[in-house]
């Protein structure tokens, strides 16, 4: 039932809420077991977990993007920030990579770590110095393992402060500043995986690196905007390299858009099994099928001929309380 629900929440099929309700419709004419509302109650769920902004990333837990930088104008004095929104479906044993830094001169890298820790995540830092490899669990970054988040820090000479959903977590990482890149000694940043290590699985809104440092209110409003490119908010700082979905121009397709002052000067951005992807609009799903209306009608005709009423009637308040939970206006619910 995991692996299904797992499988389901990647992609949202546009006939999948037709078949579910013809399959409660189904249950009024016949005899059924508890299994089959289950599945059904299962698949509701996923509904709920996958929300998705219409142009996002998907992950595939073998990709990654990378770009090498010869030039790094930010100093230690004025720092820089990352942010990220993203969306695990599964997170290996290991840990997925979401953010690293490596310094060619030394080799020494840096990379911020997804670990799973039951129904939840949290972050963990990885430092490697020729063959010598330091794992630091990330004290106060917990956050739901099956649904949006936003992930961002700020790193200059007073430190590393990192931000989980908006908030300021209390912890006292000591990490090195990157290096000054040459051409010879590139600086290499690399989003969502690199190499041979545990790539992130699942979906990102957009992977930001930033010229200054995140003050605590742009991160607050990066987060209240939602899932979306620090484009469309008023932020103090500007990206150096930003990773998103963009619309090809001239077209409906829609590609992986690398951006910002450091990827138009550098030739060294490669993309590995990373896909743009629009996901249906799962709201406009349920408004589409009128599920509320629909609960009603089915409540009456199972309450007049069939004997799994208190099962589906379960069903049915399970299908309004997912399209109340999918709703995000008044006058939705209104028309409903």
């Amino acid at each position: 039932m995991a692996f299904m629900s797992l499988l389901s929440s990647l992609c949202v099929a546009e006939r999948t809420l037709p078949n579910l309700l013809h399959a409660v419709e189904e249950m009024c004419l016949q005899q059924t077991c508890v299994a089959d509302a289950d599945v059904i109650d299962s698949l509701l769920h996923v509904f709920t977990c996958s929300g998705l902004p219409r142009g996002v990333l998907f992950f595939s837990g073998c990709g990654s993007v990378v770009c090498m930088v010869d030039r790094f104008p930010t100093t230690r004095f004025n720092g820089y920030g990352f942010a990220a929104w993203i969306h695990p479906k599964c997170v290996w044993l290991e840990g997925c990579h979401l953010f690293s830094f490596t310094d060619g001169s030394s080799g020494t890298s840096v990379a911020l770590i997804v670990v799973a820790n039951g129904r939840s995540c949290s972050l963990m830092m990885r430092t490697r110095h020729s063959t010598d490899v330091t794992l630091s669990s990330i004290p106060d970054t917990s956050f739901p393992a099956d649904a949006w988040s936003h992930v961002a820090f700020t790193h200059n000479m007073t430190g590393f402060l990192l931000f989980i959903n908006g908030r300021k977590t209390e912890n006292s990482l000591s990490i090195s500043f990157p290096k000054t890149p040459t051409k010879k000694d590139r600086l290499q940043f690399a989003f969502g995986g690199y190499r041979d290590e545990p790539s992130f699985f699942g979906f990102i809104a957009s992977i930001e690196l930033f010229d200054g440092s995140l003050s605590e209110k742009d991160v607050q409003r990066m987060y209240q905007a939602g899932p979306r490119s620090s484009r469309e908010v008023p932020i103090s700082c500007h990206p150096l390299l930003s990773v998103e979905s963009q619309m090809v121009s001239g077209t409906t397709q829609l590609c992986v858009s690398v951006n910002g002052g450091l990827a138009g000067k550098n030739k060294g951005v490669s993309v590995h099994s990373v896909m743009a992807c629009s996901p249906l609009n799962v709201q406009e799903m349920f408004l589409h099928e009128d599920v509320v209306n629909w609960a009603l009608r089915t409540l009456v005709k199972a309450k007049n001929s069939s004997t799994n009423f208190v099962m589906i009637a379960k069903l049915c308040v399970q299908f309004v309380c997912t399209a109340m939970k999918l709703t995000t206006r008044r006058r939705n619910l209104i028309a409903w």
